[in-house]
């Protein structure tokens, strides 16, 4: 639900940025791009608290066994922590609507390589809690890459 309402709000805007940035109206691109952050970052806090709210009742749902209740228990707030990032890191709509597709593009295919490399390393180094805790790297080494290309945008339109 996180992930769609997040996507939706970068989704949903996307047409919007695109005629403000044919318009020729800067402040207006970066005042919308910004409130989406703001909206899909949100989002991600409320599904965190949302899943560690109901992070009990989530197994009785699924019938799981008494084994597995805690582990789906644990899991499911350790997961939900890539959610406040989620928001940040699928800027792909903003680079698309500025047209912008190399750094979309290179947001796409980062996410791709890096979240292999990422689930097999964590899984290594911390077995199962590192799967768990695999998406919540993956989702900050992506805003670690997604902030360094706006800023690199940036920096070249103040040029």
């Amino acid at each position: 639900f996180v992930q769609i309402m997040t996507k939706s709000a970068g989704d949903g805007s996307q047409p919007l940025i695109s005629v403000y940035r044919g318009a020729g109206d800067a402040d207006a691109v970066r005042r919308l791009r910004n409130t989406n952050y703001l909206v899909a970052i949100a989002f991600g806090f409320v599904g965190l608290g949302i899943m560690f709210a109901v992070r009990n009742a989530i197994p009785l749902l699924f019938g799981a066994s008494d084994i597995v209740k805690p582990v789906i228990a644990y899991a499911l707030p350790v997961f939900s922590i890539c959610y406040i990032f989620y928001g940040f890191t699928h800027t792909t709509t903003y680079f698309y609507a500025v047209d912008d597709s190399r750094s979309s593009n290179t947001l796409v295919i980062a996410e791709a390589i890096i979240v292999c490399v990422v689930v097999l390393i964590m899984g290594l180094l911390f077995q199962v809690d590192g799967i768990w805790f695999s998406p919540t790297v993956l989702q900050m080494l992506l805003c670690i890459i997604a902030g360094t290309l706006l800023y690199r945008r940036h920096k070249a339109q103040k040029e």
